[in-house]
């Protein structure tokens, strides 16, 4: 589906990500944990385009993906952040709708989209005309999600979906996405530091540290045969390694 070749990102002299190989399988869920600043998100924004890697090249179906093409490879993406990164002064409905629109569909088209995609999350009807300032936590989330797969997208993107939640939204959550991520059979990434959410969520987990993947593979892999010291006290963490000083300065060298 997806296939980085020796991609690194850096500004200037500062390596940001390393030199790194990895192929994404179609129908898997892979997870990227690793303290902040270790450059998960910026894994993640180099994969759908929103920043050029500094080295290598990235595929999509086998073919590299060159910057021209990256509109329309993103039109193949679904793209979630935290706290859904919706548009404070349009509706749920029209936040949801937005490239429904842009890309010209028919107004069956669109309800039709909605109304699928309004039963697959849970999501409330009457909430579809609220301001995201009067959504709840949760419900704001479901409107991100809601316009990831509104394209019926081949991949989708998660940067820490469900990290401004409390404990039990997340939980109700975290239930349901495992669910949607099931039912709809797609590839994806999720970016979480929490472990827990990792062990849920991955069939493959990617643990990474100062810009590096340490080490991939399943949760007991990683308990189980840790590559070095750093793995198996990030997984033994209640909720990862709490985010050192030493780390942040290592990472800003």
């Amino acid at each position: 589906m997806i296939t980085l070749e020796r991609v690194s990102k850096s500004y200037r002299s500062h390596t940001i990500l390393a030199p790194l190989d990895w192929k994404l399988d179609q129908g898997k869920t892979y997870v990227l944990i690793g303290p902040s600043g270790c450059g998960k998100s910026t894994l993640l924004r180099l994969m759908i385009g929103l920043v050029a890697p500094s080295e290598g090249r990235i595929l999509f179906n086998g073919n590299e993906v060159h910057p021209k093409e990256w509109r329309n490879i993103r039109l193949r993406m679904g793209y979630v952040i935290q706290d859904g990164g919706l548009f404070p002064h349009l509706t749920a409905k029209s936040n949801i709708l937005l490239m429904a629109h842009e890309l010209g569909w028919n107004r069956n088209k669109r309800e039709s989209r909605l109304a699928e995609l309004v039963e697959l999350t849970h999501f409330p009807a009457d909430g579809l005309s609220r301001y995201p300032a009067q959504l709840s936590g949760g419900q704001k989330q479901r409107v991100g999600i809601m316009r990831g797969l509104l394209l019926d997208p081949d991949v989708i993107l998660l940067d820490e979906p469900l990290g401004a939640l409390d404990p039990i939204i997340r939980h109700n959550l975290q239930t349901e996405l495992r669910g949607i991520f099931q039912t709809l059979g797609k590839t994806v990434v999720l970016v979480t530091h929490d472990v827990a959410e990792a062990r849920y969520f991955g069939d493959e987990i990617l643990l990474m540290r100062r810009g590096r993947i340490v080490q991939r593979g399943s949760f007991d892999d990683l308990v189980s045969h840790p590559a070095e010291e750093f793995v198996s006290n990030f997984i033994q963490s209640p909720r990862g390694l709490e985010d050192s000083e030493e780390e942040i300065e290592a990472m800003n060298g």
